[in-house]
């Protein structure tokens, strides 16, 4: 598994930056690296190497910021829907044996929603540092 990073560079400009990445959850959504790099492609900055290295990490922050609430407001849905489909599950095992295809969905659920739940706790323990 990913460990606790801490990446940091001291630019010629005086300016310092450090970026502190938590087991780095954004790496298992689809299509992330792909988004990162179109993101980086797009930002046109002209000026010595340093300077554009560091507008390029700011833009690409911003960028970050954006797309980690609107993903982690995706999470949430996905959560309320995936509990939704266990409920719905656990309704139709009161009645009746669930059969095989139903019990792989819901072990297969039940896998998803500890998935979400350690992806909100590692959130918050990122937010707890920055504050």
């Amino acid at each position: 598994m990913l460990q606790e990073s801490t990446y940091s560079c001291t630019l010629f400009l005086g300016m310092r930056c450090s970026l502190k990445l938590d087991k780095k959850w954004w790496l298992t959504v689809e299509g992330f690296q792909d988004r990162v790099k179109e993101w980086w492609g797009s930002f046109n900055v002209t000026g010595i190497p340093d300077f554009i290295l560091a507008s390029k990490l700011s833009f690409l922050k911003k960028k970050l910021k954006v797309w980690s609430k609107e993903n982690r407001g995706n999470c949430r849905v996905r959560k309320e829907y995936l509990l939704e489909q266990i409920g719905s599950l656990e309704n139709i095992q009161v009645h009746r044996v669930l059969i095989d295809d139903e019990q792989l969905l819901k072990a297969h659920i039940s896998i998803e929603c500890e998935e979400v739940a350690r992806n909100k706790e590692i959130h918050w323990r990122q937010r707890s540092r920055i504050q």
